[in-house]
């Protein structure tokens, strides 16, 4: 679901309209294109027969993009109300939403059944609670905590039921024939091994059959995301390792469980490009520096809050003997390093551009005003 770095190259080298963009336009901006994105959900489908989507509105919320995915026939995870504004204003039907924070204000709660949102995730009894005093009548899906991580984001036990909250949550709903629909879990963004499918499913299915008599709404397991992307890493899993995990794990829940997936950045990350100018190529010490102009703080905060492990594959339009350089961004932010030890031509000077690939996912979603520098301009293509 990846292109190879080749692949990326040829596509703007030779095609004309991507090509102009990348050298006449004012830089730093992005390019996001719709017909990568429509490969990517089709070609998830057909590795997930049996799963519904929800897209990850947070992972990018533009509006082509949801605008493309609504034509997909995906749902969207929504985690505030400003998402589930976005998506509403995108013509999409809120019965395709499923209100995913487990932590709301009842005016959030209020809100969502306003706009007739039918769906909502939920962690703790209280939770629980609000949503059958202030959204009766609508479906409920318990959150669970993963019980292993395999990603570098720190989540511990922020969100999700323990095992011991798990059962003191659904006792109390078939105490009381509270309807729950379904269990879900996120294993982590950018997750790096098989590990927590396995161990969730596992603790998933060993729930489901000790409440499927008792709790006859309990037929939806919700496998969140977490779905890795390569980016620069040596080793990565693959969607495909992922989904033979799944199958193996799910192949003995009932017959009658239905399944879904809230995936994000699997679907985003290499519809985008980032393309940014060399201010200037700097030797200091042993260390050779490109200052660009673009930061951390416009959409690449990823860099910043995987402490630098996540880097993005950069390339340029030049040829030439290739150097190791660090890249800066344009603040004078010690933490702006957007890369180091990245091999590009020897012989790039001021004015140059690079490109940054698989930019797709969470990058205009943090966007900054530090240093009061512009904003990246955005154009899409449909290539």
């Amino acid at each position: 679901m990846q292109m190879s770095r080749t692949t990326y190259k040829a596509f703007y080298m030779q095609d004309q309209e991507l090509r102009k963009i990348i050298l006449k336009k004012e830089t730093p901006f992005y390019v996001f294109d719709l017909k990568v994105l429509r490969h990517n959900y089709q070609a998830l489908q057909k590795l997930f027969p049996r799963f519904k989507f929800f897209y990850s509105v947070k992972t990018n919320p533009l509006q082509e993009i949801l605008g493309t995915l609504n034509k997909e026939s995906s749902n969207f995870d929504a985690a505030t109300i400003g998402e589930i504004k976005l998506v509403i204003s995108a013509g999409i039907s809120p019965s395709r939403i499923l209100f995913t924070h487990p932590i709301k204000l009842p005016t959030d709660i209020n809100t969502a059944l306003q706009c007739k949102v039918e769906n909502y995730t939920f962690d703790t009894l209280d939770e629980l609670q609000l949503l059958i005093k202030y959204a009766p009548d609508t479906r409920y899906f318990l959150r669970i905590c993963p019980p292993v991580e395999g990603t570098f984001y720190e989540y511990n036990d922020k969100f999700g039921a323990s095992i011991s909250e798990i059962y003191k949550i659904l006792n109390f709903a078939t105490e009381n024939s509270i309807s729950i629909y379904g269990l879900s879990f996120h294993v982590g963004s950018q997750n790096m091994s098989l590990a927590p499918w396995i161990e969730a499913i596992k603790l998933c299915n060993l729930i489901i059959n000790k409440y499927y008599k008792t709790i006859p709404t309990l037929r939806i397991l919700n496998i969140g995301s977490g779905f890795p992307v390569k980016y620069n890493f040596d080793k990565c899993i693959t969607i495909k390792e992922i989904v033979q995990i799944v199958r193996d794990s799910i192949k003995n829940l009932p017959k009658d469980m239905e399944f879904w997936a809230e995936p994000g950045r699997i679907l985003v990350a290499d519809t985008g490009i980032l393309v940014s100018t060399i201010l200037r190529n700097i030797k200091r010490d042993k260390n050779r520096w490109l200052f660009v102009d673009i930061g951390i703080y416009h959409g690449l905060i990823e860099i910043l809050e995987s402490r630098g492990r996540l880097t993005y594959p950069i390339g340029s339009l030049k040829k030439g003997f290739l150097i190791k350089y660090n890249i800066s961004g344009n603040t004078l932010d010690p933490d702006d390093t957007l890369a180091t030890n990245i091999m590009l031509p020897e012989n790039l000077i001021m004015g140059d551009r690079i490109i940054i690939h698989d930019i797709g996912a969470y990058t205009t979603s943090f966007f900054t005003d530090y240093h009061a520098l512009p904003k990246p301009k955005i154009y899409i293509v449909d290539k």
